[in-house]
């Protein structure tokens, strides 16, 4: 049996819930290293789609992270709307940076404000404008 090129690979918790997404060439060298994942230990299934290029199966894990929601992909992201401790803490953490910078700034203009707002809502996701 040969091995494919690429996967994206789903890890499923007992209770059917999508815990998380990924792609790779390698997927049992992933595998192992997942081991050390904080979301590994409530997997107990996996399943994978092969890819023809590692470059296609990102692009797929990209819009499957996006419609699928899995668990432990967007909580590695700030959430303006999530409650979840990590969350709060990424938060708290971009509200002092703003704080810092704009005590020593000059006042920003209507169009800095929007775009910083913009920055705000999307840190961490890769939406930056």
């Amino acid at each position: 049996m040969s091995t494919p090129p690429a996967v994206v690979y789903r890890a499923w918790a007992a209770d059917d819930r999508l815990l998380y997404i990924g792609s790779t060439k390698n997927w049992a060298r992933r595998l192992v290293q997942h081991k050390r994942s904080p979301w590994y230990p409530d997997a107990v299934r996996f399943t994978t789609d092969e890819y023809p290029t590692i470059e296609a199966a990102r692009a797929a894990e990209t819009k499957a992270i996006d419609r699928e929601r899995a668990y432990w992909n967007n909580h590695g992201r700030y959430d303006s709307e999530c409650n979840c401790r990590r969350c709060d803490a990424q938060r708290e953490q971009i509200e002092a940076y703003v704080s810092r910078i704009v005590a020593k700034a000059p006042p920003l203009t209507g169009a800095q404000r929007a775009r910083l707002a913009r920055l705000l809502l999307t840190a961490g996701s890769g939406d930056a404008a």
